[in-house]
Formats: structure tokens, C-alpha cells, sequence
């Protein structure tokens, strides 16, 4: 039989992948510190409970903008690695899973919130009252201008000469990085060397500790793959999720239903390590072991997966994964998750109905 080939899966592209999909990830938080502090007083001034505003910044930022990652592409390129799949494919599938989830998850948070709001369980502040007067420096007036109109640019640039994948991701990090120095110079000036320095080891610290189970957990599930597995452990190794995937289809009365069932359940329960992006090896390998058996569209259920893995980890579902937010506005972890609970569970069913009838 022949062997079915496998997109450039050698050690160094898989580690690639990884990092691309980590600096999604922190781009994303970094995103969420830049631009929660100004919407905050927007959102309480219409009328958004300071609840509301975390809950729409997770609903929105963590879970449909990073769900799909349509621009970077870096969570379709981990997902389609694994799932055997194009990248394209998994984009094209995961676009009406995208916008059932989030149109189910935002429209059930918000009346829930209207809801929570008449009975007065939720209050809004009349107004947000500083602690302290804070004086822009003229570093910091500089910055306000230049940043939003570097991005801007950045977005531009990256539509129309097409970067994709780990280009755009270089690109917008190489942006960041820049951006981040000048700055630094025009605000410490003689000292910049050690601001920099000081903020490029909490970077990093952050990211090992947030991000490192991504390279394990990958390469112990590519290991599953008949087509991976000699790459790691030697010629002739077996691909043992994949013969367990055959075992459950001759066994269990494996369908559509239960195979789409299994695989968002498992995405959901990937990431509930807090980065979302750990768990995309895992849904991709077992969409390919499962869905094959019964005839499924691999690109659907592995779309299928990558919604449950990044909904739950990315930033919705977990308590360590929404403190960026939390920190923020403010408000009780905890209670941020509670309140996204519900609305995102609801979501990932409905993408989940409309995945089987893809399939």
C-alpha cells in the first residue's frame, strides 16, 4: 500500500510550529493588556457591567479571534500537521464552526448578562475614579501615537504581501521587538540596556511556564501516527493511536456522532492547561485515527477539535488561562470563568451539530 505523505513533519518543523503558536498565544495576551485598559471606560459608560466587559474580551479575543487564527495561521498549521490535512482545509472547515460557537457563546453571555442586569444582580458603575493621577511622560505620548500606527501598518503589510503562518508570525514578533527597543530607549535612555533586558527574561520566564507542555505533549502524540512514529522511535515502529482507533471502530459502534462527540470532549479537556494550543496535536492525530474508520471529513472533526482545545485553553474556560483578562478589569478570575461557562459549552454544541452534518 502506498504511504500517504506526511507535511514536512521533521523535528525542527514541528518545533517551529509549536513557537509560532506559542507567540500567538502571547501576542494575544499582550493584545489584551494594550487594549483592555482603553476600553474600559467605553464599555462602562454605555452601560457594560465591568463582568461584562472581561466576558466579551474572552468571548471575542481568546475564543473566535484565536479559535479560527485566519491571518497568523498558527493554530490551523499544528492541527493540519497532525490531522494530514492542508492548512487551507482546516481553515475553510473551521469557518462555519467559528461562527456558530461564537454567535451562540456571545448572544447566550449577553442575554444572560441583560438578564443578571434586571434583577440587579449585576451593577454598572456611574463612573471609573482614578487612585492616582498619573502624568504622561513624553516617551508615553510618543508611544501612543506610534504604536497603534506601527500595527496598523503591520496589518497592511501583512494582507498584501500575504504572510502567512510562521512569515507573519516572524514579522509581527520582529514589529513587537522593535518597537519595544526604541521605546525603552526613549524612556530610560542611558539604562534602556537594562529595561530591556529585565522585561525580555519575565517574557521569557512567562512563556516557558505557560507554553512548555506544547513540545512534550507533541511528540508524544505525533509518536501515535504510523507515518511519524519511525521519524522518533526507529523504522518499523507502530502507530499505536491509530491501531487503537482501528480496535474502537472494530469494537465500539463508532459514527459520526460519537467520533465528533470524543473529539471536541478531548479538545476541551486538552486545554485545560491554560494554552490551547497544547492540545492541537492531540485533536489533529485523533481526528485522522478516528474519523478514517467511519468516513469522516478529517478536516471537519479536526476543526472540530481545535474549537474545544482553544475555547476551553485559550482563554474562556480555565481560571490560569483568563488572568490576563482578570487582571485587567479587575474582576475575580474565578467568577470570569463561571460566567463563561454556560455560553461557551453552548457554543461548542452547536459547532458540534454542525459539524456532523459536514461530515
Amino acid at each position: 500500500m502506498k504511504k500517504r505523505p506526511w507535511p514536512r513533519l521533521e523535528p525542527q518543523a514541528r518545533l517551529c510550529r509549536a513557537r509560532a503558536a506559542n507567540i500567538v498565544r502571547v501576542l494575544s495576551t499582550v493584545n489584551t493588556m494594550m487594549v483592555g485598559p482603553m476600553l474600559m471606560p467605553i464599555a462602562v459608560r454605555a452601560g457594560l457591567p465591568v463582568i461584562g466587559v472581561a466576558m466579551a474580551m474572552n468571548l471575542f479575543g481568546h475564543g473566535i479571534a484565536l479559535s479560527g487564527d485566519f491571518v497568523i495561521q498558527g493554530a490551523p498549521k499544528l492541527t493540519s500537521s497532525a490531522a494530514g490535512v492542508t492548512v487551507g482545509q482546516i481553515i475553510h472547515a473551521s469557518i462555519p464552526l467559528v461562527i456558530t460557537t461564537g454567535v451562540i457563546a456571545t448572544v447566550f453571555a449577553f442575554l444572560k448578562l441583560r438578564r443578571d442586569i434586571a434583577k440587579g444582580v449585576l451593577t454598572t458603575p456611574k463612573k471609573m475614579e482614578l487612585k492616582e493621577t498619573i502624568v504622561a511622560s513624553p516617551a508615553a505620548k510618543i508611544a501612543a501615537v506610534l504604536v497603534p500606527l506601527t500595527f496598523v501598518g503591520t496589518i497592511v503589510t501583512t494582507i498584501t504581501m500575504g504572510l502567512k503562518g510562521d512569515d507573519a508570525t516572524a514579522f509581527i514578533g520582529g514589529v513587537s521587538l522593535l518597537l519595544f527597543v526604541v521605546i525603552a530607549f526613549l524612556e530610560h535612555r542611558n539604562q534602556a540596556h537594562v529595561a530591556v533586558m529585565k522585561h525580555v527574561q519575565d517574557g521569557f520566564t512567562f512563556s516557558m511556564k505557560i507554553f512548555a507542555p506544547v513540545i512534550p505533549i507533541a511528540g508524544f502524540f505525533f509518536m501515535g501516527s504510523p507515518d511519524v512514529a519511525p521519524q522518533i522511535l526507529g523504522k518499523g515502529a507502530p502507530g499505536y493511536l491509530f491501531d487503537l482507533g482501528k480496535a474502537l471502530a472494530a469494537h465500539v459502534p463508532l459514527s459520526m456522532v460519537t467520533v465528533a462527540i470524543i473529539v471536541v470532549l478531548v479538545g476541551v479537556i486538552a486545554g485545560l492547561d491554560g494554552s490551547g494550543f497544547s492540545g492541537l496535536v492531540l485533536v489533529g492525530t485523533l481526528a485522522q485515527a478516528l474519523g478514517t474508520p467511519v468516513g469522516a471529513n478529517i478536516a471537519v472533526l479536526a476543526a472540530l477539535g481545535q474549537m474545544g482545545s482553544v475555547w476551553s485553553g485559550g482563554g474562556t474556560l480555565v481560571p490560569w488561562g483568563v488572568l490576563d483578562v482578570a487582571g485587567v478589569t479587575g474582576v475575580n478570575p474565578e467568577e470570569l470563568t463561571r460566567r463563561n461557562f454556560l455560553p461557551v459549552i453552548c457554543g461548542l454544541a452547536g459547532a458540534t451539530v454542525v459539524a456532523i452534518f459536514m461530515m
